[in-house]
């Protein structure tokens, strides 16, 4: 009953989204993002984005702690990497790690305003946030992806997925897909290409 009526506070009180992560991240709540544990996705990642968009630039939204271009690619295999959180406390954490093609910046992934294309965007452990999860697509692929872009996705699998995974369906291909599942959790790592329907109906 106590945990509930603390969870009930904390709601009512961090209705701002920023303010809601940043509590979150400050308390510990997220600090297993940075175990051994999550490594192995993290990994499925950086081996989709090096097999179909080697030393590409990449942007990354749900960045965290910046475990993915730090303790995964290790600012390497990246020709730019960009990440964005909507939390600024876990962005200033992430700073850390920046270097000459390594940034990190606060954004909300529905609402980011691209200012350049990218090779691939990351959805890392964030699609199931967004209000609107075709718009999200769409946004990313008309502002922010290249045309021979590739989206890749990181999703733990839960009652939601399979929506989730439609809604991808609509608007992409699915190139290539792993499930990675431990002791904490599973999820499923997807990499996906635009659809064009005008290219699909060229006969090769």
């Amino acid at each position: 009953m106590i945990d509930k009526i603390k969870n009930f506070i904390q709601r009512k009180f961090f209705r701002n989204a920023q303010a809601r992560w940043n509590h979150q991240y400050a308390t510990g709540q997220w600090d297993g993002l940075k175990e051994v544990v999550e490594l192995e996705r993290q990994q499925v990642i950086q081996t989709f984005f090096n097999q179909f968009k080697p030393d590409g630039s990449l942007l990354e939204f749900g960045c965290g702690f910046g475990v993915l271009p730090a303790q995964v690619f290790q600012s390497k295999g990246y020709s730019k990497y960009l990440g964005i959180d909507v939390s600024d406390f876990v962005v200033e954490k992430a700073q850390s790690f920046a270097d000459k093609r390594t940034f990190f910046e606060v954004g909300d992934m529905e609402n980011y305003v691209f200012r350049e294309k990218w090779d691939a965007i990351v959805l890392n452990e964030c699609i199931y946030y967004a209000k609107d999860i075709p718009k999200l697509i769409t946004h990313c692929l008309k502002n922010g992806l290249k045309t021979d872009g590739v989206l890749i996705v990181s999703s733990h699998e839960f009652k939601r997925s399979a929506a989730i995974w439609n809604d991808l369906n609509q608007q992409m291909t699915l190139l290539d897909s792993k499930i990675v599942e431990n002791e904490r959790s599973r999820w499923r790592i997807a990499i996906l290409k635009p659809f064009y329907p005008e290219i699909q109906r060229i006969k090769v």
